[in-house]
């Protein structure tokens, strides 16, 4: 039998960082304080500087008006959009005005933010260009108060002894995490518990600084290592803008413990966007990154491995990534021996609030046994559970 892991959200809840509705309510409410030094050189967060004087003071009430405008639009009862729903929606005005992915249906959209936040707006451009700039720092702001919301160093890991407790008869060649956590909360339960293992950088961890070679993933398949696979970015991985005598952008990985949102890193990286770690954030928008340089590897990966595993034993994951959730479907439904198992304190309940692509086969894979909720006591997680589930 061979095993993988697929860790969401939740798998970090437990070392005490936030979920998507605690993260919501840090962004709109700016807790980390980013704003109010925004327009302040030389302050320049996650190495970005303000466009326009005063455009700080816009940004969240720009933000509130997106909320309003997603709220109404859902057609879901009672939704309250969260952080990656206004990262996406301001990602969508300012990639249409930017002509970066041209999309009709946003005009009106963008037209109707054109009558109702203009008189946020500071700067005395044309009301277009003023508008691509709001929506542009407010997709930057949210992704530098994400990194800044799961930065954090886990004071009790040992929830997490459960990926490194796999028996042999259980794991054939190198045992395979995916991730889609921003955190670096397994690298460093890893790296305490002294287990190696490959994220795709060179030199490895516990190494300060590593280069992104990807061709690690296959010289490893076989060996028995740990891979870890973090499919939406890390808050310690920076874009190193086109180095001398390269035609090509090259990505680098910082310590796990220094991922502070750009604060600390080379003086000869910038990263995207505009200093910030290379992390994805959104609802739609991260699958238009998934064929990209650094991205398009990882979920060759995630297909590739998944065609030779047996049990996909998912963890804190709400199935919400439309990407993710279509591998997972094929996956299923390719062969009749594989099964998942889904654990959290909340299992059973999981595939009410999942995407329809899960959500209507849920109850199908349940009762023929392809899939397992499994639920659990906090902090009681261990391998003998889900060994039961399998």
């Amino acid at each position: 039998m061979k095993t993988a892991f697929l860790l969401g959200a939740g798998a970090s809840k437990d070392a005490g960082l936030p979920l998507a509705d605690d993260l919501t309510g840090k962004v709109l409410n700016d807790e980390s304080g980013i704003l109010q030094r925004w327009d302040n050189p030389p302050y320049q967060p996650g190495g970005l500087k303000s466009t326009s004087q005063g455009m700080a003071q816009s940004i969240l009430p720009f933000l509130r008006w997106i909320k309003v405008q997603v709220e109404c639009a859902d057609t879901s009862d009672n939704h309250v959009a969260n952080y990656e729903d206004l990262a996406y929606m301001a990602a969508q005005i300012r990639d249409h005005l930017l002509g970066e992915y041209d999309n009709p249906t946003v005009h009106p959209l963008i037209q109707k933010a054109l009558c109702e936040v203009w008189p946020l707006l500071p700067g005395k451009l044309q009301p277009r260009c003023e508008l691509k700039r709001i929506a542009e720092e407010t997709a930057k702001y949210i992704t530098h108060a994400t990194c800044c919301a799961v930065h954090g160093v886990g004071c009790n890991l040992d929830y997490l002894r459960f990926l490194i407790e796999v028996p042999p008869q259980c794991n054939e060649g190198a045992l395979n995490i995916f991730s889609l956590n921003n955190d670096t909360l397994v690298e460093q339960f890893l790296l305490m518990k002294r287990k190696p293992f490959i994220d795709g950088f060179s030199p490895a961890l516990p190494a300060e600084e590593g280069q992104w070679e990807p061709s690690l993933f296959e010289e490893s398949a076989a060996a028995e290592t740990i891979r870890l696979f973090k499919l939406h970015g890390s808050i310690n991985w920076f874009r190193w803008r086109r180095p001398p005598k390269s035609r090509r952008d090259k990505f680098i990985r910082t310590d796990p413990e220094n991922g502070s949102g750009g604060q600390k890193r080379r003086t000869d990286c910038r990263s995207t966007p505009e200093g910030s770690p290379e992390i994805l954030v959104g609802v739609f928008n991260k699958m238009l990154h998934y064929l990209s340089a650094l991205y398009l590897p990882l979920h060759y990966h995630f297909y590739r491995e998944l065609e030779t595993t047996d049990a996909l034993i998912v963890y804190g994951y709400s199935f919400g990534d439309k990407g993710i959730n279509q591998r997972i479907v094929d996956w299923m439904e390719g062969k009749v021996n594989r099964k998942m198992v889904v654990v959290g304190p909340h299992a059973k309940e999981r595939g009410k609030k999942a995407r329809p692509a899960i959500g209507m086969t849920w109850e199908q894979w349940r009762k023929s046994g392809k899939l397992v909720p499994c639920s659990y006591k906090v902090g009681y997680l261990n391998w003998r559970v889900v060994w039961k589930a399998l």
